[in-house]
């Protein structure tokens, strides 16, 4: 299918700077517990990051990547896509900006990210694996509606459900309506292939949906 495009997107390319990634001020050492903080020693090992940036990196993030029960990596599935992709002489961008991407849990304050990041510190790598492999098996059924029921399922399980709302509205709800539109624009006048996160897909406000409601035909690959 990459050989047949003539661009490559993805959620968002490299960050040039790095400071979207890290917080403003402050450090994990002094807002988690002894116990808390060997537990992000030892996942940062696992992921293969450095320690004194992982203790400046904002909380979601680090949510978002230690709850991965495979090492988040350059060879994750989004990489080897666009290395592909860059092999076969296509053009590579990111549908969202690196600011935008990273920027889509400021709005969230410094006590509901830490809430966040103990929630999957909790977390043991079997519950991890576990869910993973859910994931995994209603995403090779092409089952839109059995990822988002997931999605409620194993993370709105971890926040209090206000939390989890308003991080459901920022993470997918308000990203999903500008990764449509964008992906859309750039279909306009060139073949695209897109790669984002599963859960985009699922659900009324999913990309899947937005893109019939477009007029796109779409069909599930085997």
């Amino acid at each position: 299918a990459l050989k047949t495009v003539d661009m490559f997107m993805m959620e968002t390319l490299a960050p040039q700077d790095n400071s979207l990634l890290m917080m403003a001020d402050g450090n994990l050492k002094d807002m988690l517990s002894d116990d808390e903080l060997e537990k992000v020693y030892a996942l940062a090992d696992f992921h293969v990051m450095h320690r004194n940036a992982v203790l400046r990196m904002k909380p979601w993030l680090l949510a978002a990547i230690f709850d991965s029960p495979r090492p988040l990596t350059p060879f994750a599935q989004d990489n080897l896509l666009m290395k592909q992709a860059e092999d076969f002489g296509k053009e590579v961008v990111g549908i969202e900006t690196a600011a935008a991407h990273f920027g889509t849990m400021d709005a969230f304050s410094r006590d509901e990210q830490l809430l966040m990041l103990r929630a999957v510190l909790k977390r043991t790598p079997q519950d991890k694996q576990r869910d993973y492999e859910k994931l995994i098996k209603a995403y090779l059924k092409g089952n839109g509606e059995s990822l988002a029921r997931l999605d409620e399922e194993i993370t709105g399980s971890m926040l209090p459900p206000e939390l989890w709302q308003r991080m459901r509205a920022k993470l997918l709800d308000e990203r999903n309506v500008l990764m449509a539109e964008n992906i859309m624009t750039a279909a306009a006048d060139k073949q695209v292939f897109a790669g984002v996160g599963a859960s985009h897909l699922a659900g009324k406000g999913g990309l899947l949906e937005r893109l019939k409601q477009a007029g796109y035909k779409l069909s599930l690959v085997k």
